[in-house]
């Protein structure tokens, strides 16, 4: 059985010059207090839609970061992401379906296929505040998401 440890995730997820709202993700991911993971991980997908062709993932978080628009602006919800380590979860739930529409779809690429992952911040989505507010948009890099599969799926070893 392959065992991940907090060392094997971070190498995963670093990618030079790509995912760059998440460059500190590896820094970051020391920090989680954890045993190493064997076996099968549990988690649960919101939604997955598609639109234009393209599938996209949306998750639903219902976070209180404050009671003003720039609370629930890019840079807040950026931070939030490193601080919640839901770029984690973000990296998951992309390679998950990655690999789930690579054996449902006939000549299924990435780049064609994968339009993203939304991460609503409910108590940010005021309509007076603009159609930006609260939501958080990442596509991570097709780069990120192979060296995520090799690392969960190939022995651990992401390089």
């Amino acid at each position: 059985m392959k065992t991940i440890t907090v060392e094997k995730r971070a190498e995963a997820l670093k990618i030079e010059g790509a995912w760059a709202d998440v460059a500190a993700a590896p820094q970051t991911i020391g920090r989680l207090q954890f045993q190493p993971t064997r076996g099968y991980m549990k988690g649960f997908v919101d939604l997955v839609c598609r639109h234009g062709g393209r599938y996209y993932l949306v998750d639903w978080k219902s976070n209180f970061l404050g009671m003003e628009r720039s609370d629930y602006g890019r840079d807040a919800l950026k931070a939030e992401m490193l601080r919640s380590h839901y770029y984690l979860q973000c990296a998951i739930y992309t390679l998950a379906l990655h690999r789930f529409l690579g054996t449902r779809i006939p000549d299924y690429h990435y780049d064609r296929h994968f339009g993203g992952v939304y991460y609503l911040f409910l108590r940010g989505m005021e309509p007076s505040w603009g159609t930006d507010s609260g939501v958080y948009r990442e596509r991570p890099p097709l780069a990120a998401v192979e060296r995520l599969a090799a690392l969960m799926m190939k022995g651990g070893d992401p390089s």
